[in-house]
């Protein structure tokens, strides 16, 4: 019996065969299929990397000119300008400044 065990029979030897052959195919694909996701997922990121490093300079470039018209709007509320155009204009200020009335519905404090 076990000389039997020893030599196995043809047809169980193939199998064991076929059985690894396709054991490895199957890594090999697994394993092909698991590189390709990882790559695709590595160009994924670097392409949003590159995304969110246009989107920041994007904002930045925005920020600049909010500074630029808040500076703007600034310069051109000074009382500085006003005046002299008021003046200009025939305007002149009042000896004391205007009183605000409220009314009910507004909802004095």
């Amino acid at each position: 019996m076990s000389a039997e065990l020893l030599h196995e029979l043809p047809s169980v030897r193939r199998q064991r065969r076929r059985l690894t052959r396709w054991s490895l195919l199957g890594i090999v694909v697994g394993s092909a299929l698991m590189l390709v996701g990882y790559v695709y997922n590595v160009i994924a990121i670097e392409e949003r990397i590159r995304q969110i490093a246009r989107l920041q300079r994007a904002c930045d470039s925005l920020e600049a000119l909010v500074a630029y018209r808040r500076q703007q709007l600034a310069q051109l509320e000074a009382p500085e300008r006003i005046i002299p155009a008021a003046h200009r204009l025939g305007l002149e200020l009042p000896a004391r400044p205007p009183q605000v009335l409220s009314s009910p519905e507004a909802g004095s404090p």
